[in-house]
């Protein structure tokens, strides 16, 4: 029996089961992966501790960047994807998460009109004045299951810095989103129970399916 396949039978039996939902597609679960669950225990940054863990998975897992998982009722987006080998051939992985503390619908403008005159609507969207009149109409949600993710003022990736936590606070909130949904700048992540947030900007370079964007409260209707 290979080492792997050992891990994987082991894992079987002391870990925890995880349902992984590609892309974060709520709607198609796949399940049969076993995981061991590490928290990052650091004492001087309990934040960090709250959100973000490790999981060690067998060889051939099916996790990638960017799914959702559900692990003990609780949801996690899969950041990264590290491989343990022996003799070149990969035995278990271990696999970064963020915890996806809010789940929510995302919003598109469909229609907007404007009267001739005035700055372009992306300006000023809720402005009304003699020369200015908007009409905006919205897409119903764009996808018909809960939306995963993770809102935070803060900067995970500074969390292992020197500097206070005071000292990376963000001015502005930041949404860590699958890739899969095609978050794009304007639209609307309405969080259930909670607030509309404006997606500022969009940022798909710095993690394989991963979307971090810039947000702010949204008063749009």
């Amino acid at each position: 029996m290979s080492v792997g396949q050992y891990y994987k039978e082991v894992l079987a039996d002391v870990g925890v089961p995880l349902i992984v939902y590609p892309g974060g597609a709520v709607d198609s679960p796949v399940s049969g992966e076993y995981g061991k669950v590490e928290t990052n225990v650091l004492t001087t940054r309990p934040f960090y501790a709250e959100f973000v863990q490790t999981v060690f998975v067998a060889y051939d897992t099916v996790i990638a960047g960017g799914d959702i998982l559900r692990i003990l009722d609780e949801h996690h987006i899969a950041l990264s994807k590290k491989g343990f080998s022996q003799e070149g051939t990969a035995w278990k992985y271990s696999v970064t998460l963020y915890a996806a503390n809010v789940s929510g619908e995302l919003r598109r403008l469909a229609t907007t009109t404007q009267q001739s005159g005035g700055p372009p609507p992306h300006v000023f969207p809720s402005r009304n004045s003699e020369n200015l009149r908007l009409t905006q109409s919205w897409t119903d949600s764009l996808f018909e299951y809960d939306l995963y993710a993770l809102l935070t003022a803060f900067s995970l990736e500074n969390l292992d810095k020197d500097a206070p936590e005071g000292a990376i606070l963000q001015r502005k909130k930041q949404l860590y989103i699958p890739t899969a949904f095609g978050i794009q700048p304007m639209d609307q992540y309405r969080v259930h129970g909670g607030d509309d947030f404006l997606i500022e900007s969009v940022d798909s370079h710095k993690y394989a399916g991963v979307d971090v964007c810039i947000v702010s409260e949204d008063s749009r209707q």
